[in-house]
């Protein structure tokens, strides 16, 4: 019976240093704690995991540090004793720096005067019929009945 009180006590030592061994968890975003799938676990004796669609990862050989990265978020070195069973990746934030736009003003006048010469040069037609679409918005010089209608309006407004 000794025989096999001895064996059952090496058995259980056995066991319980290989799942003290396993670390699990999950891996989330820090921005909106959403589970981060496919993110890369690599241990320092050289296995690679990989986390499933809900985040989960599990890691099944014994190792001293973890190196977590993933392409959106920046990667991170934990040891054993810091993996716990959450762990918070930060986004990977690509901006710019300072821009400065150097140019000169154009001048735009002298455009709009070449801009009214074409259009002028459009509105006349070879068959004597024309419309000009310029002519909608000019102003016509009023007669003296309508400036007086207007000063009236005016001035008891």
């Amino acid at each position: 019976m000794a025989k096999y009180a001895y064996f059952i006590i090496i058995i259980t030592i056995y066991l319980s240093q290989s799942v003290k061994a396993q670390v699990r968890g999950v891996i989330i975003s820090i921005d909106d704690g959403l589970p981060v799938r496919d993110v890369n676990i690599f241990t320092d004796n050289g296995k690679k995991y990989t986390t499933n669609w809900m985040g989960e990862f599990y890691i099944y050989t014994d190792f001293k540090s973890a190196t977590i990265s993933h392409g959106k978020y920046l990667s991170i070195t934990l040891t054993k004793e810091e993996m716990n069973d959450t762990i918070r990746l930060l986004p990977r934030l690509t901006t710019i720096g300072e821009v400065v736009v150097w140019g000169k003003r154009p001048f735009v006048r002298d455009k709009i005067k070449s801009w009214t010469k074409d259009a002028k040069d459009y509105g006349t037609h070879p068959s004597g019929i024309s419309f000009n679409l310029f002519d909608l918005f000019r102003k016509k010089p009023l007669n003296k009945e309508e400036r007086e209608k207007h000063d009236y309006i005016i001035k008891n407004y």
